[in-house]
């Protein structure tokens, strides 16, 4: 049974997959609204907050106009923004392992904010750990499939401790998990061939 299509979405990932890139820039032709993270801004402890409030604004915007805001931290593996953060970063002294935990991390605490700026909304995670790390920050445990979109990405219904986010619509993907149209079908509702 379809939910039907979302009054409201937002995409979130964390996943440098190429399946991933591709449905990203599926959704960008369709005219949805992409948001390339500055992955060094969110993890940074004296820019985040701002830089935070200045994506949540320019989802809202996208919003208001209807579209769908698509965030990212990198379009697929070749995508330089990966090298360009593992040097900056390692200048900190942090390893891979370390940025990458920050990075979803952040992006966890930045889901929350998010949904506490723009309210409840169908959302897709994308990124193992990234999901992850959203889960945790919206106290959901456990997942309730609503929608089977693709093997191993259904569009679920959240439970969670927290009761702003206890039924909202979700997926929690892998970044290899779903064809081209996966993020268009979960805002559909539908699968998409």
């Amino acid at each position: 049974m379809s939910p039907g299509k979302a009054k409201k979405m937002a995409v979130i990932a964390g996943s440098c997959a190429p399946g991933t890139a591709a449905q990203i820039k599926h959704m960008i032709t369709l005219g949805h609204h992409g948001i390339a993270i500055d992955t060094e801004k969110l993890i940074d402890d004296v820019q985040t907050e701002t830089y935070q409030l200045s994506l949540i604004q320019e989802a809202q915007k996208a919003m208001e106009a209807n579209r769908v805001p698509v965030f990212y931290s990198a379009l697929g593996p070749e995508d330089p923004v990966i090298e360009q953060t593992r040097e900056s970063l390692k200048k900190r002294g942090w390893d891979d392992r370390d940025v990458g935990q920050r990075l979803a991390l952040a992006m966890g605490i930045f889901a929350l904010k998010l949904l506490e700026s723009t309210g409840r909304m169908r959302l897709v995670v994308a990124g193992g750990d990234t999901s992850g790390y959203v889960a945790r920050a919206l106290g959901i445990n456990a997942l309730e499939i609503c929608c089977p979109i693709a093997p191993g990405a259904p569009l679920c219904l959240a439970h969670s401790k927290d009761a702003r986010f206890d039924g909202m619509e979700i997926s929690l993907k892998g970044g290899q998990n779903g064809n081209e149209k996966y993020l268009e079908s979960i805002l559909e509702g539908k699968l998409l061939n």
